[in-house]
């Protein structure tokens, strides 16, 4: 006659003091130990799911808030060329649309097609510098730049703040800082080179941070080789100054799809890229591996 008083006992200790009638843990409508532990246990699996998923949503978001940290300006390209960024860093659109990575592209002729920033934004010295898109390479050319460089060295910029150049088979970013001194970084991964001429979408990105420079493909971090230049390309040096570790102010224009070289302040041939655009981004800050996984992923 024990038994059902030690269940009972048992029972009241499982039990909430307010118990629905319904409750598999209520022993006045037919609850047992069992039934109320088997209860029990589903439900605290049902809430450990919801926070998952809950916690799952939090960092979704938290990692949405933090890509918007930094962005200068941002052209998902569908229908025109505006910057999504809110910074009102719109463009001037002398390209074709089409299907892109993500809903529309613009795809640039390697001729004369090209967008156009005019806006004269400064970019004030950053001590770090992200660019990224999606691309789908022909024929190669500058993806987007500001300003102009000449490549002998007579007069090493025009207003210039960075360029991100993309080769038949290269990835370079170029960033111009203070007395003209200039950083070149070109990617060295033979396999990235192959994948560069496959004319398939790909994810590049390039960093630029206190001077140094690293190049993404694909959401993969790529081998590079940075050159340093003082004042001009014929002045190699190894060891950069204080003078890289910034990018020189400019309220040049930004081109998206063209490269502009100046030499003696004098105009000379243009740098068209031949390919496809998708989804460019400008930060103001280097971001993380885990972030450009993140975006690389959307």
């Amino acid at each position: 006659m024990k038994k059902p008083a030690i269940l009972a006992t048992t029972l009241t200790l499982l039990a909430p003091p307010m118990m629905a009638a319904d409750d598999p843990c209520n022993p006045d409508t037919g609850g047992t130990f069992h039934s109320c532990l088997t209860h029990i246990l589903q439900r605290i699996g049902q809430l450990e799911k919801e926070n998952q998923a809950q916690q799952a949503e939090i960092q979704a978001l938290k990692m949405r808030l933090s890509l918007t940290d930094g962005l200068v300006a941002y052209y998902p390209f569908d229908g025109s060329a505006n910057d999504a960024s809110g910074n009102g860093h719109h463009g001037t659109v002398k390209a074709t649309l089409i299907k892109g990575k993500h809903r529309s592209a613009y795809r640039f002729d390697g001729k004369t097609s090209e967008i156009v920033i005019s806006d004269s934004y400064v970019f004030t010295k950053f001590p770090a510098l992200t660019i990224m898109a999606w691309v789908k390479n022909v024929g190669g050319g500058t993806l987007v730049q500001q300003g102009g460089w000449c490549p002998d060295g007579s007069r090493p910029f025009k207003g210039h703040s960075f360029s991100f150049r993309l080769g038949k088979t290269k990835l370079t970013m170029l960033t111009i800082g203070g007395s003209g001194n200039y950083t070149d970084p070109t990617n060295t991964n033979t396999s990235h080179a192959e994948v560069l001429q496959d004319e398939q979408w790909h994810f590049v990105v390039g960093i630029f941070k206190k001077g140094e420079m690293t190049l993404y493909i694909d959401g993969q971090k790529d081998s590079a080789t940075t050159t340093y230049y003082n004042n001009g390309s014929s002045n190699k040096i190894s060891v950069p100054s204080s003078h890289f570790s910034k990018i020189a102010d400019s309220s040049d224009l930004i081109r998206i799809g063209s490269g502009y070289r100046y030499c003696n302040y004098k105009p000379r041939n243009a740098d068209y890229f031949s390919g496809a655009i998708d989804e460019l981004r400008i930060y103001n800050r280097a971001l993380t591996d885990f972030e450009i996984q993140s975006l690389y992923k959307q």
